[in-house]
């Protein structure tokens, strides 16, 4: 008998709403596949590889495919990217506003960034079978512009804290039970 996946969505809040939303997306089984970052005297940084330079324009095609969706401030890390996605009218920040023209959720845009992006890089590598993001997603519903600025700042400044970061492959230890961030 298959299990019941619990959903991490808010139960009662329509993600077609016109909003600011914070949105984290990670590799299957945490690999990272993207770059690396690299640790200098006076300055990090994540390099891409050609997989993270997909996946960067991947990101950047939303805009494209999807008519009242802009992508804000987004980066894309080893093994995860995270980013931001303005849905609707685009000096709206908050909740519970009007659903955008073209109706869409924020489900169906993540959903159509992890295929083509799969696609794309599976294309690269001649392979089609290649699981690239894992099963769901983490999202926040960004309330104000307090919280859009702070988030932006952290997105802009999250290679810098790779070193910290619980999806740190170097900062992960396996126990009987998997993968768990180190103390």
């Amino acid at each position: 008998m298959a299990g019941h996946r619990r959903s991490i969505r808010l139960p009662e809040y329509d993600y077609a709403s016109c909003g600011a939303y914070y949105v984290t997306i990670c590799t299957h089984d945490r690999e990272c596949m993207f770059g690396e970052i690299v640790m200098g005297k006076s300055e990090v940084g994540m390099i891409l590889n050609e997989q993270g330079k997909m996946i960067k324009q991947c990101w950047r095609d939303i805009n494209d495919h999807f008519m009242d969706v802009r992508s804000d401030d987004f980066v894309v890390m080893p093994n995860h990217i995270h980013g931001i996605l303005l849905v609707g009218e685009q000096s709206t920040v908050g909740a519970r506003f009007p659903r955008p023209r073209n109706n869409v959720s924020l489900g169906k845009i993540v959903a159509y960034f992890k295929y083509t992006s799969t696609k794309r890089i599976n294309r690269m590598h001649g392979n089609e079978m290649r699981k690239i993001w894992q099963r769901n997603y983490y999202e926040r519903i960004i309330r104000h512009d307090g919280e859009l600025n702070q988030i932006r700042k952290y997105i802009q400044e999250n290679p810098n804290q790779w070193e910290q970061d619980g999806d740190n492959p170097s900062r992960m230890q396996i126990n009987r039970r998997g993968a768990v961030p180190a103390p």
